[in-house]
Formats: structure tokens, sequence, C-alpha cells
């Protein structure tokens, strides 16, 4: 009785040790970059550096108010962040926003408070042509005088 219980104990044991394909709970890796502008924090983050046509791109713009004070943003158009991705000839060949609305808009942050832009598109150009193998920038800033303008390398393979 005794070796069966040690067999049992011995079986759990290594049943634990053993690799499992349950998801894992160490965090995605995100490449980030960050500037502060006038008690503004501005983030710029991606969860990859390496991409494939067929991958859905995203990428998020956070700011964060790091005043004592409420911070307010007036725009003059609908559109209050943009960005670009670029290769290295700087040519633009995805972006946001493709035409810009006149508009007078404002948001407002509170001390410590964030509001994030999130970003999810398709790997292609205007035409819907998928971008080519190689070395890009991402490029993102608010539509606001006071903004940092950020940016990130890529690879599209």
């Amino acid at each position: 009785m005794r070796s069966l219980a040690v067999c049992i104990l011995s079986l759990a044991f290594c049943s634990c040790k053993s690799p499992t394909s349950a998801p894992s709970d160490e965090p995605i890796p995100v490449l980030k970059v960050a500037e502060s502008v006038d008690s503004v924090s501005f983030e710029l983050s991606i969860p990859k550096a390496s991409w494939s046509t067929a991958d859905t791109f995203k990428a998020d713009f956070r700011l964060t108010n790091q005043a004592l004070s409420s911070r307010t943003f007036n725009f003059s158009y609908a559109q209050q962040w943009q960005w670009s991705v670029r290769n290295d000839s700087d040519r633009a060949i995805m972006y946001y926003p493709r035409w810009l609305s006149p508009a007078v808009t404002q948001f407002t942050l509170n001390p410590t408070e964030s509001k994030v832009f999130s970003l999810t598109q398709k790997i292609a150009d205007d035409a819907g042509i998928p971008v080519r193998s190689g070395s890009y920038r991402l490029y993102a800033n608010l539509r606001h005088q006071n903004s940092a303008l950020l940016n990130l390398n890529l690879t599209i393979q």
C-alpha cells in the first residue's frame, strides 16, 4: 500500500512539471516609445516589431495628463490624432487620416487621466495592395500644437 501511495505521489509530482499546451501567463512583449511635453506624457506602442502582410497591424497612442490640473485639448478637425507608416524614402504607404473633416472638437483630461487612440488596420496601401517586405517607421502624434511626434521601427515580411 505504501509503494502505491509513493507511486501516485510521484506521478502527481511529475505531471506538474511536464510541459502543457495551455496559454502562457507571460505578458505579450510590447515595443514602446514615450516623451513628455508640457506635463503631458505621450506613448506609442506596438505588440511586435516584425509583421507579416497577413497580419492586422495594431498600435496604441496614449496621452496622460501629468499636471496637477485639468488639461483641455482643442482641435480644428474631427480627427484628433494622425499616424503614418513610412518607407526608407519617407513615403507614407499607410496613414490616417485620409481626409481632414473641419470641425471644432475637444477633450479634457483630469490629472493622471489618460486617453488612448487605437489603430487596427490590414497591412495594405490605399488601393488595398499588400505592403512590400522591408523596413518601415511608424509615426504618430496628436493633431495639437503641443504634441510629441513619436516613431517606432518595424519590419514587414
